[in-house]
């Protein structure tokens, strides 16, 4: 009779510690996030204000969403406003603003605003620079 209920103790003790280490494994795991990266075409090539220089940049959405169906509706069918949104965001900004290095995340961050706002959407999660070259 001990013997039963020392392999029953220990059986129930074995199983606690499987259920407490699968919660552990399962509840630390990252889960992983989802976006998609949208290229509003190649590059852009701007005037600097009051400056006699030109700026090079090409520019990726990244969306927080990967559903096909959003991205064509609201990004692919938007392109050519996108572009626009780009083109004159950075034809705003002078030379000094668009070679500090400070400013670039402030670069990032109006452009994500703008397309947004213009778009009506909260998907854009970041914008990242492929090319950022003053000429």
């Amino acid at each position: 009779m001990k013997k039963k209920q020392t392999t029953l103790v220990i059986l129930v003790v074995l199983l606690l510690c499987a259920a407490a280490g699968a919660y552990w494994f399962y509840s630390n795991r990252e889960v992983p996030e989802t976006f998609f990266d949208y290229s509003p075409g190649d590059y852009f090539v701007t005037n600097v204000k009051d400056s006699k220089r030109l700026f090079k940049v090409s520019v990726v959405l990244r969306l927080t969403t990967d559903d096909d169906k959003v991205i064509a509706e609201v990004f692919t069918r938007n392109n050519a406003l996108i572009r626009d949104i780009i083109i004159f965001t950075l034809r705003e900004m002078n030379e000094g603003a668009l070679v500090d290095i400070n400013m670039h995340n402030l670069v990032r961050e109006q452009l994500r605003l703008k397309i947004g706002e213009a778009l009506g959407t909260d998907l854009i999660g970041k914008v990242l620079f492929n090319d950022y070259v003053m000429q």
